[in-house]
């Protein structure tokens, strides 16, 4: 990893950490910050300047290296998406098989297999289960990298509208005013408050 010469060891550290997982409490938890003030340590951090360059310039290093490319994502996002347990056959043997026509990346799809050989009187067979990756996971990441899902946020409730009289001088002159007259002088200004 590149070191940044602008930053301290720990701030570095907490770079080196926040790669890990993308968190950044736990980053700075595992670069050297107390527990009590890890979460609020790795919020600031994430806010600094510097810091958030060195975070952009490793990850931009990492995806060079890896070839990682966000159109290299989402086509793996589409063939996983697009995946069809028809695609594949399983032979005599248990083992399993692209059917004639598939699409040659279809076994990237296979999350897992299991094989088991059963030796019986009337000779061995073979139990294979295939288990594909999670479809709705992966449109569902699809969707979203494409703005198709859309969170609504549904906000109801009343609101109280008071209205300022007209000749009042100002918001504050009123506040004293409706506080006046209903005794209580003793809570001073809103402004004051602050």
């Amino acid at each position: 990893m590149p070191r940044c010469q602008s930053l301290s060891p720990k701030q570095q550290q907490f770079v080196d950490e926040y790669l890990i997982d993308l968190n950044a409490s736990q980053a700075a938890l595992r670069a050297g910050y107390s527990a009590r003030t890890a979460p609020r340590q790795g919020f600031e951090n994430l806010k600094k300047p510097q810091i958030a360059a060195a975070i952009a310039a490793a990850m931009m290093a990492r995806s060079q290296r890896l070839h990682l490319t966000q159109d290299a994502v989402l086509q793996e996002l589409a063939m996983l998406s697009y995946s069809d347990i028809r695609d594949y056959v399983i032979d005599d043997y248990g083992n399993v098989l692209l059917r004639e026509g598939a699409p040659d990346a279809a076994m990237r799809a296979v999350a897992s297999l299991k094989k088991k050989i059963v030796h019986t009187d009337a000779g061995i067979s073979y139990e294979t289960e295939i288990r594909l990756w999670n479809k709705p996971t992966s449109v569902r990441m699809a969707g979203e990298h494409l703005g198709l899902f859309k969170q609504q946020v549904d906000v109801s409730g009343t609101v109280k509208v008071v209205r300022l009289p007209q000749k009042a001088p100002s918001a504050e002159a009123w506040y004293q005013e409706r506080q006046h007259a209903r005794g209580r002088t003793d809570l001073g200004s809103p402004t004051e408050a602050n």
